[in-house]
């Protein structure tokens, strides 16, 4: 009985589609409708953004995962997913980034699923960044906030350039600072001048810093040529112990025409907690362009650390860029003490919104 009811129905909607198949299939929006219509929308976005004082927010997101062999890091490690939040107000003269690790919240630790909820290190970075205006007399960018201090060199150029041995010798992560940045129009002599003083917070223990480390770092650098660049760092940080000076000196060569490039760096310390029986680390890499859309990377390092690296990235869109990359560490008694010694298999995957 039910089949013969619904039966008429069916028919009677089948009926009606059929008439009204020319104005249905007009309705339904182009393509070029609907670009118009995000614009609209996006318009009236930007239109509300701009009373409150914002003239802009971008997002981007980055998510990698490593695989490691051999030491005290045996398995699988997240160091993602990652996103940065940057907001730049309507006289473009001030910008805000925030940067949330979601890693600390919920990661893979050593192949298991873990949940330390800190908050403190979930909030990697919040700054403000205030550009110079030499109109008004400030010829200088100030940087105030929770931000990673780097003191500018090629340490790596892999994939996931964190992994690095010299990563933790020449960046201050987590650090609570303010920073003053020369360009070349005001220095005339060389191209880059920053100044930074900070005090180390949470987050800063990859490095070897406990939080409440007080330092300063002074960083320069100077285009010699087209292809040639030179930079050079002083960093002094007063651990509890013997306080530590750091120097890093490199220099980067590129070759646009044929598509390649060639990075050396060294850092040169004195009692750093990460390798306190030594006194240098150095790496020298190259890449080289593959087609229009890839790029391969093999870098050595040696001193405290000896390594060998190869990746491979893949900008797959504007907006996604996939990597991945081996590295293999010999196994040295101070490679063993760090828990680094063995074959570290990496992968990225970063995308901008």
């Amino acid at each position: 009985m039910k089949a013969k009811i619904l039966l008429p129905v069916v028919l009677m909607l089948a009926v009606t589609l059929v008439n009204h198949a020319p104005v249905f299939a007009q309705e339904v929006p182009t393509e070029k409708s609907t670009d118009m219509l995000a614009e609209i929308q996006k318009s009236r976005f930007n239109q509300a953004l701009n009373k409150i004082g914002i003239a802009d927010i971008s997002i981007e997101g980055e998510a990698n995962f490593k695989y490691n062999t051999g030491g005290e890091e045996h398995g699988i490690d997240t160091d993602g997913p990652e996103v940065v939040l940057g907001v730049q107000s309507t006289n473009k003269a001030i910008r805000a980034e925030i940067a949330l690790a979601f890693q600390e919240l919920i990661s893979i630790d050593k192949n298991k699923l873990s949940k330390p909820m800190d908050w403190n290190a979930f909030l990697k970075e919040a700054k403000i960044i205030i550009d110079k205006d030499p109109s008004t007399g400030r010829i200088f960018t100030t940087i105030i906030g929770k931000q990673t201090l780097s003191t500018s060199s090629n340490d790596s150029v892999m994939p996931i350039d964190d992994n690095g041995p010299l990563k933790a010798l020449t960046e201050v992560p987590g650090a609570y600072a303010i920073q003053f940045q020369l360009d070349k129009e005001a220095l005339k002599v060389i191209d880059s001048l920053i100044v930074s003083g900070f005090t180390t917070g949470k987050g800063s223990e990859d490095a070897g810093l406990e939080p409440n480390t007080t330092g300063g770092m002074v960083v320069i650098s100077k285009k010699l040529s087209d292809s040639l660049i030179l930079n050079g760092s002083l960093t002094r940080i007063n651990h509890e112990g013997a306080p530590e000076t750091r120097i890093n000196w490199g220099a980067v060569y590129t070759n646009e025409r044929h598509g390649y490039s060639v990075f050396f760096n060294q850092a040169i310390f004195k009692h750093n907690p990460l390798y306190p029986e030594s006194s240098t680390i150095y790496t020298l890499g190259a890449t080289k362009q593959i087609g229009e859309k890839g790029t391969a990377t093999v870098e050595a390092t040696g001193g405290a650390v000896r390594q060998f690296a190869l990746g491979y990235t893949h900008q797959i869109s504007k907006k996604t860029l996939l990597g991945v990359g081996v590295r293999k560490t010999i196994c040295t008694p101070m490679a063993q003490d760090a828990g680094t010694c063995g074959v570290r298999y990496e992968a990225l995957l970063k995308r901008q919104f």
